[in-house]
């Protein structure tokens, strides 16, 4: 039995081991990256999440009457002396 040369991955994602290129879907468009290109994406996507889970902050309003909750998240730019 001969191996599909597509490896499925989490999110709809899958590994081409022809081109040995990575593709992600994200709506309508497919990202793709060979495995080096991949790295390079996953440090910046890295460096951004921290980032972004340091200065978010989360929102929520309650209403009373109805029970309904809303809930937002909103960016919080750090203070000058806080950025490296």
């Amino acid at each position: 039995m001969q191996r599909s040369p597509i490896i499925e991955l989490p999110h709809d994602a899958f590994i081409d081991t022809l081109s040995n290129k990575i593709t992600l879907a994200l709506g309508n468009v497919n990202l793709i990256f060979t495995l080096d290109e991949w790295n390079a994406f996953h440090e910046m996507m890295d460096d951004i999440n921290v980032a972004l889970q340091t200065n978010l902050m989360e929102q929520s309003e309650h209403c009373s009457v109805c029970g309904h909750t809303d809930i937002s998240i909103l960016y919080e730019e750090p203070a000058d002396d806080e950025l490296n």
